[in-house]
C-alpha cells in the first residue's frame, strides 16, 4: 500500500518512487475508493443573501441594474423575433424555417461577439466597449424592424448576434467587478 503525504482528501501524492510504481498498478476498486470521497462538496453554510445584498452601495446597485436591464432588453428582443415568426415569414414571403434560421444566426454569432467585445474590454477597459456594444445593440435591434428583404433580415440578425454575445460578458463583469467579494 502506498503512503501519502497528508490525510486531506484529494492529496494523494506519493512519497517515494516505489509508491509511484504502486499507484501505476492500482486496482479499479482502490482507485474508486480514493477518488469518490473527493466528489462530495464541502458542507459550508450558505450565507444569508439579504445580508450580502445589504453590503452593496448605491453605485454597485446602479451597475447591477444597468447590467440587468441590458440583459433583459437583450432577451426581450431575442424572444420578440421568436414570437413573430409567423408574421415575419409572411412579410418576407419565405418559409417559417427560413425565419428560424435568423434565430439560429443570432445564437451562432454570440460567441464571435463574446470574443470581440471581451478582447476589447481587456484592452480598453469595460466602460467604452460596453457603451459601444449597447449602441450597436440598439441600432441593430431597431434595424431589424426596418429590413425590407430576407437577406437584410439575416444580415441584421447575424450582426445582432455579435452584439448580443458581447453584451452579457461585459454586463456581468461591470456588475460584479466592484461588488464586495462576499456578495459576488
Amino acid at each position: 500500500m502506498a503512503a501519502y503525504n497528508s490525510g486531506t482528501p484529494g492529496d494523494y501524492s506519493p512519497n517515494t518512487k516505489d509508491d509511484v510504481m504502486a499507484d501505476q498498478h492500482m486496482s479499479v476498486g482502490r482507485y474508486l475508493a480514493t477518488r469518490i470521497p473527493t466528489l462530495k462538496p464541502p458542507m459550508a453554510k450558505a450565507p444569508n443573501p439579504f445580508k450580502l445584498l445589504a453590503l452593496l452601495n448605491l453605485q454597485q446597485w446602479l451597475f447591477f441594474l444597468v447590467a440587468f436591464f441590458a440583459w433583459s432588453w437583450d432577451a426581450f428582443d431575442f424572444f420578440t423575433v421568436s414570437l413573430t415568426v409567423t408574421q415575419l415569414h409572411k412579410e418576407f414571403d419565405v418559409k417559417t424555417t427560413d425565419i428560424t434560421w435568423g434565430i439560429t444566426l443570432v445564437l451562432m454569432f454570440r460567441s464571435v461577439g463574446a470574443i470581440i467585445f471581451g478582447i476589447a474590454a481587456d484592452r480598453y477597459g469595460r466602460k467604452w466597449p460596453f457603451v459601444v456594444n449597447n449602441i450597436l445593440f440598439i441600432v441593430l435591434e431597431l434595424g431589424t424592424g426596418f429590413c425590407n428583404t430576407y437577406g437584410e433580415f439575416l444580415a441584421c440578425r447575424a450582426l445582432f448576434g455579435i452584439a448580443m454575445g458581447g453584451l452579457y460578458g461585459n454586463a456581468a463583469a461591470t456588475a460584479l467587478e466592484d461588488c464586495p467579494e462576499a456578495a459576488r
